[in-house]
């Protein structure tokens, strides 16, 4: 059997992007949010009792949460010594909206 493609996950927020993922066979080993509120979330989902389940995979399962700054971490804080196949992101919005400073990248979010 073919293992699933590998995920790490940056500026997860509460994971909208990796459920699609995980929905269609990817494993996210890892997450990472700057917003502490955002990560405590995290936990508490992957902690409940009645965990969230489709197609008999748990969602958060073996996923580790890593809060911080990701300019502060480095790929082994979030891949737990595993190869990754993909990495995404949902990274703050305000920095590329018409609406905010249009700074892209030079923005330091």
């Amino acid at each position: 059997m073919n293992q699933p493609f590998t995920v790490v996950s940056l500026f997860s927020g509460v994971r909208g992007l990796d459920i699609g993922l995980e929905r269609v066979g990817f494993t996210v080993v890892g997450v990472n949010d700057v917003e502490e509120v955002c990560c405590q979330t995290l936990r508490e989902n992957q902690q409940q009792q009645l965990p969230i389940k489709h197609k008999n995979r748990t969602f958060l399962e073996n996923t580790k949460i890593v809060p911080g700054d990701i300019t502060q971490l480095s790929g082994q804080d979030l891949s737990q010594g595993r190869s990754i196949d993909l990495v995404v992101g949902g990274p703050p919005c305000q920095t590329f909206s018409s609406s905010g400073k249009m700074q892209s990248v030079l923005d330091p979010r």
